[in-house]
């Protein structure tokens, strides 16, 4: 950042266009040596696909609310995908982040099947996912999150599938789950995947992460995150200060940097 440093002392927020490997860069971060801080701890930090997103408007950029649906933990015993195991702490950040908004439909478990979440979706205001994700970083369009199967459904909602979608009415969708943005070196653009198919399909902004994240330790973030974003906070914002609240927590795990700047904000 130092390059940059003298053009950001009037700056009130960090707004990041990555281009190809930066994508994967957790700017929020970056350690400020003469300052001693993180940057997150001076400014909120956004990321955009594109510097033709900046003009961008959406619902939160002044918070978020309305209809919430919530998934969590979707029932391992019946997924389709090998080696997939319980995610109990996902099941709980889903209950947690739930209780926050008045009008909530919550899925856990075996509840939690893909022509549910489909069915529900259009009705939605705002979308967190907590459950097993998969990036495919050789063909992102085949990338899914992986949902409750039934019958000839396999359960696995695509990267493809999701960006037909008409989801412009979302504010917005929160991916908690392992390296969601799919960051990677593409000529189409450094998004791809997961979070690249919904804002495609017209979600304004999104909350996603840049590696593997443990439910457990990622539970009490996200729900700071929701707490300020139900209130009204900006998402950007939110995001910072759930970040901010994280640096100062008294478990070393909850302060480190590998889990609190997992996740980033695309968006307005």
């Amino acid at each position: 950042m130092r390059p940059v440093a003298p053009e950001l002392t009037a700056a009130r927020e960090l707004v990041v266009v990555p281009d190809r490997d930066l994508s994967s860069v957790p700017f929020a971060a970056l350690w400020d040596g003469r300052a001693g801080r993180y940057v997150v701890q001076a400014y909120p930090v956004r990321t955009l696909p594109s510097a033709g997103f900046v003009g961008a408007a959406g619902m939160a950029r002044h918070g978020v609310g309305g209809s919430a649906l919530v998934v969590g933990d979707p029932a391992a015993d019946t997924l389709a995908t090998r080696g997939a195991v319980a995610l109990r702490g996902a099941a709980e950040e889903a209950a947690q982040v739930a209780r926050l908004y008045a009008r909530a439909r919550l899925l856990v478990g075996a509840h939690a099947d893909r022509r549910r979440v489909l069915a529900l979706l259009p009705s939605s205001s705002i979308f967190h996912f907590a459950g097993h994700a998969v990036a495919n970083s050789e063909q992102p369009e085949l990338s899914y999150l992986a949902l409750v199967a039934g019958g000839a459904d396999d359960g696995l909602l695509r990267a493809r599938e999701i960006g037909a979608l008409r989801l412009s009415h979302l504010g917005m969708v929160v991916l908690s789950a392992c390296n969601t943005l799919g960051a990677r070196a593409t000529h189409a653009g450094p998004i791809a995947g997961l979070a690249y198919s919904f804002l495609r399909a017209g979600v304004p902004a999104m909350l996603s992460s840049l590696w593997d994240v443990n439910d457990d330790a990622t539970t009490p973030l996200l729900v700071a995150f929701h707490r300020r974003a139900a209130g009204g906070m900006g998402a950007a914002e939110a995001l910072r200060a759930a970040q901010l609240e994280a640096l100062e927590s008294d478990r070393p795990e909850t302060r480190a940097p590998r889990v609190w700047a997992a996740f980033v904000y695309s968006g307005p």
